[in-house]
C-alpha cells in the first residue's frame, strides 16, 4: 500500500543526503583550488624544498614506502629546557629522499666536526 509519509519520509532524507553531497563536492573545489595554488607557487620556486636542517635541529632521516620521515626536535617554548621528539613526513619520489639524505649526512659530518 502506498503511504504518503514513508514518500515524504524518503524524500526529505534525499534532499538532506543531498544537501550534504554538496557540501563536500563544495570543500572538495575550494580545496583542489588551494592545491591547484600551492602547485603553482611550488613550480615558480622550482618545486624543491630547501631545509636548514641545524635550524630544524634535525636528528635522523629515514624512508618509507611512501615519504621521507625527518625527525627533529622540538621546543615548546622558547629556550625551554625539555625539547620534544618529533616526525615530519615529506611526501617525494625516491631520488629526492636520496638527495635529501646525502645533505643530511654533509650537515652531521660538519657539526660533528664543530
Amino acid at each position: 500500500m502506498f503511504s504518503f509519509w514513508k514518500t515524504s519520509k524518503i524524500e526529505s532524507l534525499d534532499s538532506q543526503l543531498q544537501s550534504e553531497i554538496d557540501k563536500w563536492q563544495g570543500l572538495m573545489e575550494k580545496a583542489r583550488d588551494e592545491i591547484d595554488r600551492l602547485n603553482k607557487i611550488i613550480s615558480e620556486q622550482g618545486g624543491e624544498f630547501i631545509f636548514d636542517w641545524e635550524t630544524m635541529d634535525a636528528f635522523s632521516i629515514e624512508r618509507d614506502a611512501e615519504h621521507t620521515t625527518i625527525g627533529y626536535l622540538h621546543f615548546p617554548v622558547h629556550d625551554a629546557p625539555q625539547s620534544e621528539v618529533k616526525e615530519w613526513h615529506y611526501h617525494c619520489n625516491l631520488e629526492t629522499h636520496n638527495r635529501l639524505a646525502k645533505e643530511f649526512r654533509e650537515y652531521l659530518a660538519c657539526r660533528n666536526a664543530k
